[in-house]
């Protein structure tokens, strides 16, 4: 995988993706034609105001390069067109599965703040240059990545 540091705070998730799929950030921001910068509400303080990345534009990325993205949510919740919710719980053993046989970016929380962070299958890599436990990270989904032919 391919170092990189996030080039601001509203890049996490792109960098992310471009440290498992080994190509510059820059190839990320340039295939979604954003840096992310784009102040969309200017009443929210950084990175907040930001525009910043969606997973979609990260699922169109990965396709590019004969990835595909699985997403495994940590609590799973359904609901109906009539607003009713129903949360299935956290699943550890469910969670664990994917996390111990694929690499991948994890977004959560880390220090009550969202953020989005590489999974290499075996450690937690933080695109803002630091490192810590998983167990400090509080998962709210993964997105495993898997190479495919076309």
């Amino acid at each position: 995988m391919l170092t990189q540091i996030q080039p601001n705070h509203w890049s996490c998730l792109a960098t992310a993706f471009a440290i498992v799929l080994d190509v510059p950030v820059q190839e990320v921001f340039d295939f979604c034609a954003h840096d992310g910068s784009e102040k969309l509400f200017p009443e929210r303080p950084d990175p907040h105001s930001r525009r910043s990345f969606h997973i979609q534009e990260m699922v169109d990325f990965c396709y590019l390069h004969q990835r595909a993205v699985i997403a495994v949510e940590a609590a799973p919740v359904s609901s109906n067109h009539f607003g009713d919710v129903h949360e299935h719980g956290a699943d550890p053993t469910r969670l664990r599965r994917y996390l111990t046989t694929s690499e991948g970016v994890l977004i959560g929380e880390v220090n009550g703040k969202a953020h989005a962070v590489v999974w290499d299958g075996e450690s937690l890599l933080d695109p803002n240059g630091t490192t810590y436990p998983l167990a400090d990270f509080n998962i709210r989904a993964f997105f495993a990545i898997k190479s495919i032919s076309k």
